[in-house]
């Protein structure tokens, strides 16, 4: 019996900002043949938002930075460039095909990709366009579907799945100091891996390309 080999159908990536710009997670979503999704993960963390703001207990800040999970930046905020060095650190190991992002907070990092050659697309932070994408993720989560690091699984325990009105499913936060960052840059990648033709061609005003 012949087993068929498992193969990459798509590469999106993702990332988020904190609103105070001292947290930021990207990632790289690899969609497989097979249905499952490899993500490749880091985050930045300044010192006083590991220390001060963020509920991670040493234990665990130890392991994820042992791990290369996540960097400690010694500024005050974190320097976008160091988000972008790692994307094209990461589309030279397998070409990423775009990068959604929040625009809230995102816009400047956004513009550098894009100025880079990524191209780099809108991704509304509305109820009705994380719908789908938390709903398929959290499945993939629960359903071994998902392979991702220790410290991306620590932000899916963080996660309050949450619903609008009409029952649109969105990622909240368990409490104030529980990041979900990490999720949330997933999300962006994951919508437009799922909607990957909608965004690119429906959207092409919020598009950014060199």
């Amino acid at each position: 019996m012949t087993v068929e080999a498992v193969s990459t159908e798509q590469i999106t990536g993702g990332f988020y900002n904190a609103d105070t710009n001292d947290f930021t997670s990207a990632v790289v979503e690899i969609l497989k043949s097979d249905g499952s999704i490899e993500v490749i993960h880091r985050s930045w963390i300044t010192e006083r938002a590991l220390y001060d703001r963020i509920d991670i207990t040493l234990d665990e800040a130890k392991e994820f930075y042992n791990d290369n999970d996540f960097i400690i930046v010694k500024s005050k905020y974190v320097d976008y460039t160091l988000i972008s060095d790692w994307f094209v650190e990461q589309t030279e190991k397998s070409p990423i095909e775009a990068i959604g992002f929040d625009p809230y907070k995102g816009m400047m990092l956004a513009e550098h990709l894009a100025s880079l050659g990524f191209k780099t697309v809108l991704i509304r932070q509305v109820a009705l366009t994380l719908d789908q994408p938390t709903r398929d993720l959290m499945w993939l989560e629960s359903a071994g579907k998902l392979i991702n690091d220790k410290m991306l699984s620590w932000y899916f325990s963080n996660v309050e799945i949450k619903s609008d009105k009409k029952g649109n499913h969105f990622p909240g936060r368990k409490s104030r100091t529980h990041s979900t960052s990490g999720v949330n840059a997933l999300i962006n990648a994951h919508a437009l891996a799922l909607d990957y033709t909608r965004f690119i061609k429906a959207r092409g005003d919020q598009i950014y390309e060199s």
